[in-house]
């Protein structure tokens, strides 16, 4: 169980990137250009997956998705965002169901699989074990 002060420290920081959101557009559109999507004979047959790695509210994920053409298309790609806090979990939500409350020493996932990878973790904020 979270004590007052890190849920306070955690809800500060999570205002601050809020509101340095034009940054995150940036870094946002950078990261759409790194993006090869698959041919349009494999996307009939599956989805791509996108994991947002320390998602915060979700804004990076569907600024990412609206680079892409598929905003509020949360069907065109599978997408799980990951974070440690679920306060901002539940702002990510409201723009994507597909979202879980997870750390990143919780949950498994095979690479080989993924086709999008939005990692806001650090590596030295990932556990040792990753």
């Amino acid at each position: 169980m979270e004590n007052a002060d890190t849920v306070e420290a955690d809800d500060n920081r999570q205002r601050s990137m809020i509101r340095t959101e034009t940054s995150y557009n940036v870094l946002t559109q950078s990261r759409c250009a790194l993006y090869n999507p698959r041919s349009e004979s494999e996307t009939e047959t599956t989805r791509p997956s996108l994991v947002d790695l320390g998602c915060g509210p979700g804004r990076n994920t569907t600024q990412l998705l609206s680079a892409l053409g598929t905003a509020n298309k949360a069907s065109s790609f599978s997408v799980i965002g990951l974070d440690v806090s679920h306060g901002t979990l539940d702002v990510a939500r409201t723009a994507m169901r597909d979202y879980v409350t997870k750390s990143t020493a919780q949950i498994e996932i095979e690479l080989g699989i993924l086709d999008l990878l939005q990692p806001e973790l650090s590596k030295t904020q990932l556990p040792s074990s990753l």
